[in-house]
């Protein structure tokens, strides 16, 4: 990259000089690393700490063994800066044959692109193709796992893009890494026994397929590559560097090792340019075409230090690739590409790795075991004494505002290293820096401070919108920040310059790395790296927590002690190995699932090896707590075990929380489902236990009288209100919730029962409102009081209230009006305008609230209120309160009241009419009934009771209705007489059967027959004849026929015939019969009447003339009429 400036840290030294050491660069891309023999970690973070030799491989995946075997094209995710070396030799190898299989086993396939060049595509399709064709053939037949990595080696160099190799299981058992280990073997690092081999195949490829079989015991593995440079350009690099190195330069012939290095690198550096197109990589290009980048550059020197029979390596990071060289065991730092272009230029050769602070390595390259095997001078090459670097320090920028508005200051940054980064969002290469950026995790970080700067005259509102489309809005960010990039310019003292433009500055504020071209998620972290330098640094030593115990569907935060408590990095990570059981989120707040254990991981991020692992119980939540064998009442004296039950069963037997309202009383021990108690005295307590937020509670009294209260005290306030006032909670509950008279108040006159009144107020008092007080009309004096509280002692007191009602006014009076009107009059008109109530009471005591109104002189209780309450007539006690006078207690006479009554029964009969009132004191009263057909009312109000039954009558009056039940037998009349045959001028007695008392109408057929006496119910025959006599009542009737008789019907009578002949008579034959009767002294003749039994045989007429008829007997008979 160029004009890179790069300027790191040295862990060892630090000078106070400013200076600017500048320094060329040259690439464009780097990855995570190239193929060595020393590992690296594959995570993004750049931490010298980080000892992480075990890189990701993520292989795609193979179909199943009944498929044709194909190479997918996926893009495998690990990283191949791994040494894989054949098995020990050390130890012996299993020689034994195993037994032969023919069954085929298909390998997962690996798709690898090389980390160096991750921006370059790898035509993998082609590479598949390749695979699928050559997958089956057996080339290299090679008998141990060295000797095929060098058959690939080989075939690697000669660029055969297809490379097929065999070699038994045996002898590499790991069949599931076989085909990344064995690739990685063939381009390790070769101690420069062949210079196109090592480091120099590491950098020369784009990517690479690989695949293969297992059969017969024996691996058959496939590896198509897409090189960097053909078969032919590496012949002509090699002819060209030999031309140079032995016929132009005769290194050959150079015996010491520093000549024969500067000689090839002086060539490189004046005969190869940076490529500014960063599309050559390679030595050939550098060599031939004299234009490469910075791996170019580092290709060219590695391959011709080599072949000269020097020791060297190529090292990469930040997006940069430089070379170290091996001069008398010591190794030291080349950087041709940042040297090339001035002649002369020796600023990056032969360097210490303090004077080349500038560059940073990745951390496979920083290691102990890479130092160990390439120990790095102390000191560049010739010196005695290490100038060290100086560095620009920070531009104060004072406050700015960020896009979110909040306001940084340029003081909060101290201790902290800050990343800033000049972009613009219209720019291509800054939306690939920003990507890098969100891929270092630096913002992670708690010491570093990331500042985005948009150059370009955007809005606050277009810069956030940007930052929310590409995921970075937790980023502090700028806008319109042109002028700050110029004044950072000028001090880093660079000409124009093109964005992104990063700069790093340490906690001290000094500026230690700049670059202005598209940089990579390596070169931010470097700010970590200058945190973790510098003395602001404090990590973590040690980290401590609990194990702990939850219940399911809780959570609980999770405390961790951090040692020191001012660590820089406090940030920690958590698992839990049972989620099931439970979980916990990125902030350490657990959650428990169900109930188990498991135990909790909770990990430094800076430092994965205080991990402290933490056990934690989860127990089912208690839903359900009762008393076991828990009695109300006890003796006082005595100690007893009580339980409690509680579910579900997997509580965890847990501490339950036990506690006594009144120790005094009781005392209650215990911690788990079992407590004992103890009495100590009469009393009442409140016993508990609780546990998971179920409480439960239970009152229990100590028998025996309780004592009073010791701080009961009765008082009337200074507002009039009485106040009795304790602490127990019990002596209250019962005086108010056991009789009504608990509570009484008296002077020796008048008595009140007061329990009732009093309420309980926020302070936990008794009171009686001062205004309840007058509206009784409780007189000011001397009282006294007593309080009796169930189980307690009584108490009896004294009190004195200076606030009470008046005496009664003079001349008052109350009675009922003709009208029904209930009215009260007195000449007192407060004592008319205060009136609060209006009570009358019936002798069995039932209490009637009366409404009344207030008029200018007198008090109305309105004739509908008597109505309205069903009163009936009768004698009321009744008592009326005015506020602040005394209770006014009297009689009264109720005269006119009301029809029917909600108490007792209203019995009504068939036929019966009632005539409602619809309209009393100015208010319309609506009747109706519930069934017409037992009772109708017509529109006038007249009720009528048709048919026996219960009915609802319905009375509505504006403002309310009343409902009275009605119940209608049906009506009975019936009258009869012991005779009714009478003798004319003698009395008989009528017999009356009737169920109501209602009016009866009479009626005589025929007066001048009968006579009837209503009074006395009876009749008198006044001459002889028949007559019906009917009594009406309620719509329904009875009637008697009664017959009259001049005689007495029971004398008998006398009769005789003369001038009849016994003798029979011949048919048609008439004979005259005279008949004489008398009864008693009484001749009837003139009222005998003669009739025949059988008119067939004979008839006779009123005359006496007999006439017979036909054969037979007949029989005349004579009767008296009348």
């Amino acid at each position: 990259m160029k004009n890179l400036l790069v300027f790191l840290l040295s862990i060892c030294l630090i000078s106070d000089n400013l200076t600017l050491v500048k320094a060329e660069d040259q690439g464009e891309s780097a990855g995570e690393g190239t193929i060595a023999e020393v590992q690296e970690s594959s995570a993004p973070e750049i931490t010298p700490d980080s000892n992480d030799l075990n890189p990701t491989l993520v292989p795609t995946l193979e179909p199943e063994p009944d498929q044709e075997p194909e190479i997918p094209v996926d893009k495998p995710t690990k990283s191949p800066e791994i040494v894989v070396t054949p098995p020990n030799t050390d130890e012996p190898l299993n020689t034994s044959e195993p037994e032969l299989s023919s069954e085929l086993e298909t390998l997962s396939s690996v798709d690898f692109t090389n980390p160096e060049y991750p921006d370059l595509e790898v035509d993998f399709n082609t590479l598949h193709q390749r695979s699928e064709i050559a997958l089956f053939s057996s080339e290299n037949n090679a008998p141990d796992f060295k000797s095929a990595a060098d058959a690939v080696k080989e075939a690697l160099i000669s660029r055969e893009a297809t490379i097929t190799v065999t070699f038994p299981v045996s002898a590499y058992p790991d069949r599931d890494n076989v085909i990344m280990d064995l690739i990685e073997q063939a381009m390790a690092y070769d101690n420069n026994i062949n210079p196109e081999a090592g480091d120099y195949l590491q950098l020369n490829y784009r990517g690479w397929s690989g695949g293969g079989y297992i059969q017969n015991n024996q691996y058959t593995l496939t590896y198509t590559v897409e090189y960097m440079t053909t078969l032919l350009e590496e012949k002509q690099t090699g002819v060209t560097i030999s031309q140079l190195l032995f016929a132009t330069y005769q290194v050959d012939k150079i015996s010491d090792p520093q000549e024969k290095i500067k000689v090839i690198y002086d060539y490189v550096t004046s005969h190869v340019s940076y490529d500014y197109t960063y599309s050559k990589y390679d030595a050939y290009n550098a060599l031939i075409n004299h234009t490469a980048v910075c791996q170019g550059y580092a290709l060219l020197m590695y391959r011709m230090l080599s072949a000269a029979g020097l020791k060297t390596r190529i090292i990469t990071g930040g997006n940069h690739a430089w070379n170290i060289v091996s001069i008398g065991g010591l190794w030291y730092n080349l950087d041709a590409t940042w040297d090339a272009g001035m002649e002369g230029n020796y600023q990056y050769y032969l360097k210490s790795d303090n004077a080349f602070a500038d560059h940073y390595r990745k951390e496979k390259y920083k290691t102990e075991a890479f130092y160990v095997q390439f120990p790095m001078a102390s000191l560049s090459y010739g010196q005695e004494i290490e100038e060290q670097p100086t560095y620009i320090q920070d531009l104060n920028f004072g406050s700015l505002t960020t896009t979110a508005g909040e306001i940084f200051n340029y003081d909060q940054l101290a201790g902290k290293s800050r990343v800033y980064l000049f972009f613009s969002k219209d720019c291509g290469n800054c939306q690939i820096t920003l990507e890098e950026l969100k891929a270092s995790a630096v913002q992670a970080y708690p010491y570093v401070q990331v500042f985005l700067f948009e150059v370009n005259q955007t809005s606050d509102g277009e810069v956030n919108r940007f930052l929310e489309q590409e995921g970075l809005s937790d980023f502090a960010a700028f806008s319109d920040s042109g002028s700050l990039m110029r004044q950072y310019m000028r001090i880093l003292n660079t000409g124009d310059i093109q964005y992104p433009l990063l700069i790093i500055a340490d906690p001290d504020g000094q500026i230690r790395y700049w670059d202005d071209e598209v940089q990579e998620a390596e070169e931010f972290n470097q700010a970590v790296r200058l945190m973790k330098e510098s003395h602001y640094y404090k990590p973590i030593t040690a980290i401590e927590s609990d194990n702990i115990s939850l219940i399911t569907g809780k959570e609980h935060p999770l405390t961790v002690a951090i040692q020191p408590a001012d660590a820089s990095d406090q940030r920690l990570s958590y698992y839990s190995e049972d989620e099931g059981i439970a979980g916990i989120d990125d902030f350490g707040k657990i959650t428990g699932n169900r109930s188990g254990t498991t135990r909790v991981h909770i990990i430094p991020a800076e430092n994965l090896r205080l991990e402290k692992i933490i056990e934690v119980h989860v127990v089912s939540a208690v839903t359900s707590l009762t008393f076991n064998n828990i009695k109300n009442e006890y003796e006082a004296g005595i100690s007893e075990d009580i339980y409690v039950n509680i579910q579900p069963q997997d509580w965890g037997n847990r501490e339950i929380h036990w506690a006594s309202s009144n120790e005094a009383v009781l005392t209650i021990s215990g911690t788990s489902d079992h407590g004992i108690i103890q009495t100590l005295k009469p009393g009442y307590t409140v016993l508990s236990a609780e546990i998971d937020d179920v409480k439960i509670e239970k009152t229990i009294r100590v028998l025996g009288e309780i004592e009073l209260p010791e701080d009961l005290t009765v008082e009337q306030a200074k507002n009039g209100d009485l106040l009795i006032t304790t602490k127990d909670a019990f002596w209250k509950e019962n005086l108010l919730g056991h009789g009504s008279n608990n509570i009484l108040l008296t002077n020796g006159i008048e008595e009140y029962a007061l329990t009732e009144e009093f309420q309980m107020n926020d302070k936990h008092q008794l009171v009686m409102n001062f205004n309840r007080l007058l509206e009784l009309g409780i007189l000011k004096g001397n009282y006294q009081i007593t309080f009796d509280s169930l189980h307690y002692q009584s108490f009896h007191g004294d009190i004195l209230l200076n606030f009470g009602a008046e005496e009664l006014p003079q001349n008052l009076s109350l009675k009922q009006r003709e009208n029904g009107d209930l009215v009260l009059t007195t000449e007192n008109s407060d004592y008319r305008q205060q009136i609060t109530g209006f009570s009358l009471y019936s002798e069995s005591g039932k209490e009637y609230h009366l409404t009344y109104t207030t008029a200018e002189d007198f008090i109305l209780v309105p004739y509908s209120q008597i109505v309205k309450q069903n009163l009936k007539k009768g004698t009321y006690q009744f008592t009326i309160s005015s506020f602040g006078y005394a209770l006014w207690k009297g009689e009264v006479q109720i005269e006119k009241t009301g029809i029917f009554t909600q108490e007792g029964e209203n019995l009504y009969y068939t036929g019966q009419k009632i005539q409602l009132e619809t309209f009393s004191d100015n208010e319309i009263i609506k009747w109706s009934s519930s069934n017409s057909s037992i009772a109708s009312i017509d529109t006038n109000g007249l009720l009528t009771f048709k048919a026996a039954g219960t009915v609802k009558i319905i009375a509505k009056y504006p403002d309310e209705s009343q409902t009275y039940t009605i119940k209608v037998l049906k009506s009975i009349l019936k009258i009869s007489l012991d005779n009714n045959k009478l003798l004319v001028n003698e009395p008989t007695k009528l017999h009356l059967d009737r169920n109501v008392e209602d009016q009866i109408i009479w009626n005589i057929a025929d007066p001048s027959i009968l006579d009837l006496d209503e009074e006395n119910l009876e009749i008198t025959g006044k001459k002889p004849g028949i007559t019906k006599l009917t009594a009406m009542m309620n719509g329904i009737s009875s009637t008697l026929s009664v017959t009259v008789y001049s005689i007495d019907v029971n004398s008998k009578l006398s009769i005789r015939v003369e001038d009849y002949q016994s003798a029979g008579l011949e048919i048609g034959e008439e004979r005259q019969i005279r008949v004489v009767g008398s009864i008693g002294q009484e001749e009837v003749n003139d009222r005998v009447t003669l009739t025949s039994s059988n008119p067939k045989v004979a008839v006779i007429d009123e005359a006496g003339k007999l006439k017979a008829i036909g054969l037979g007997t007949t029989t005349i008979t004579a009767a008296v009429k009348e």
